[in-house]
Order: structure tokens, then sequence, then C-alpha cells
């Protein structure tokens, strides 16, 4: 009889022990890592063109002003200096970009071209990768023709 008692008294300890064990559950979270999915591709827009003439010792000048607007928020590589820029098949360095405005997930640059005389044409290459975000994705190759009137 004294078996049974203490047998009894030792499964009745041991459920009561099992069903206070569950009483606290400790929870813990682990950060493994983030992760930013970013699928939009750079985007490189024509925005205006402007033409403003001059004269200078007796001869009319155009200069022309060329807006761009890039779409994207993550930029890694920024290689604008890297265009082309040709005005009658020939290319040329007489120009300068600058950057005009930077609102949240688009920049906005200026081409300036000088001294250009009445129906030069104006062809603007944008190579491809110009602009490169943070997932590696790149602008695709842009064309920009315009003709001096």
């Amino acid at each position: 009889m004294i078996k049974k008692v203490v047998f009894l008294c030792i499964v009745f300890i041991s459920l009561l022990s099992i069903l206070n064990y569950a009483k606290y559950i400790e929870q813990k979270e682990i950060l493994v890592a983030k992760i930013d999915i970013d699928m939009n591709i750079p985007k490189i827009e024509l925005m205006n063109i402007k033409n403003t003439m001059y004269k200078e010792t007796n001869k009319i000048f155009y200069n022309v002003s060329i807006q761009i607007k890039i779409r994207e928020s993550n930029i890694k590589s920024n290689n604008l200096d890297k265009i082309k820029v040709k005005i009658d098949e020939e290319e040329t360095k007489n120009y300068e970009i600058n950057q005009i405005e930077k609102i949240l997930n688009e920049l906005i640059y200026e081409i300036k071209i000088t001294k250009l005389l009445k129906n030069q044409k104006i062809q603007i290459l944008i190579p491809e990768s110009t602009i490169i975000d943070k997932a590696n994705n790149a602008s695709k190759e842009e064309i920009i023709n315009y003709e001096v009137n």
C-alpha cells in the first residue's frame, strides 16, 4: 500500500511539473538578412529643348540647352560624363552638363551647347549603363536628335 501511495505521489508530482513547465514561453527573433529588391530600371528621358539666338560680330549664333530627367532613387553610379555630343556627325567637347534639380527619385540635368549655326544637327548619345542603381540595374541607351532652327 505504501508503494502505491508513493507511486501515485510521484505520478501526481510529475503531472504537476509538466503542466507548470508550459506556463512560460520564451520567444526570440533573429534578423538574418534585410532584403531590398529593386526591379525598377533607371530611366533617362528628354524633358525639353530650348535654343536662344544671339549676334556676335555680325554673325548669328545659337545656344541650345537640353534638359533630361533621370528617374531613379538608388543611384550607385552616375556616368553622365561618358555621353557623346555630335554636331553635324562630328564629335565635340563644346558642351557642359549641370545638375539643375533633385526631387525625391528624379534628377534633372541640363546639357548646354554653345556657338551653333542655323540648321546644324545635334545628336546626343547617352550610352547604355550610364546610370546604374544599387541593384545593378542599368539604364538603356538613349539618342537625342535636334536640328537648330
